[in-house]
C-alpha cells in the first residue's frame, strides 16, 4: 500500500467517526478561549458557536392581503426554545416546494434563515407567505434575518 493511500484511508476513517464535543462553547468569551463549557439549557453542542437549528411546519401559501412593506417578518407565536415565523410577501408564484434551513449565530446575536423555492409548476400567480417553526434555540434576543428581511426576536 503507498503512503497516499494510507492517509487517505485515515482521512476517510477519521471523517466517518462521529464527532460530538462535550458540553458547548461560550458563544460570548471575549479572550478567544475556546475551551468546553457546561451546557446550561441542554440543547446540545454549538459548534464555535454556530448552531443548526430544527425547522418545522414549514409551508408556503398565497398570502392574504396585508398593508405595509412589501414583505415582512412577523412573530406569530413563542415557546420556551421555539419561535414561529410569518414571512408576508417573499416571492411570486402558486405552489412551489419549500426547503428552509436556518442557523443561529450566538457570538453576533443572530439568527439566518434561508429559502429554496422551486418547482412552481401551478398555473396560477400570487404574493407568497412563508411560515415555518424554529426550535433548538438558545434564549436571547436575536437579529433575524430572511431574505433581505430582519427584524429583532426575543426567544424565551
Amino acid at each position: 500500500m503507498t503512503r497516499f493511500t494510507v492517509i487517505l484511508a485515515g482521512a476517510i476513517a477519521f471523517a466517518t467517526q462521529p464527532c460530538m464535543p462535550e458540553g458547548t462553547l461560550d458563544p460570548k468569551d471575549e479572550t478567544g478561549d475556546t475551551s468546553q463549557t457546561e451546557d446550561t439549557q441542554g440543547m446540545g453542542p454549538c459548534e464555535s458557536g454556530f448552531c443548526d437549528l430544527i425547522v418545522t411546519d414549514a409551508i408556503v401559501q398565497c398570502g392574504e392581503s396585508i398593508t405595509g412593506d412589501p414583505s415582512s417578518l412577523e412573530l406569530t407565536g413563542s415557546a420556551a426554545g421555539t419561535i414561529s415565523i410569518h414571512h408576508h410577501r417573499v416571492d411570486m408564484g402558486c405552489c412551489p416546494e419549500l426547503v428552509v434551513t436556518a442557523m443561529q449565530d450566538l457570538r453576533n446575536d443572530r439568527i439566518e434563515v434561508s429559502y429554496d423555492l422551486y418547482d412552481d409548476m401551478c398555473d396560477c400567480i400570487c404574493e407568497l407567505d412563508v411560515l415555518y417553526t424554529l426550535s433548538d434555540l438558545y434564549s436571547g434576543s436575536f437579529e433575524l434575518t430572511a431574505l433581505g428581511d430582519s427584524t429583532t426576536v426575543e426567544v424565551p
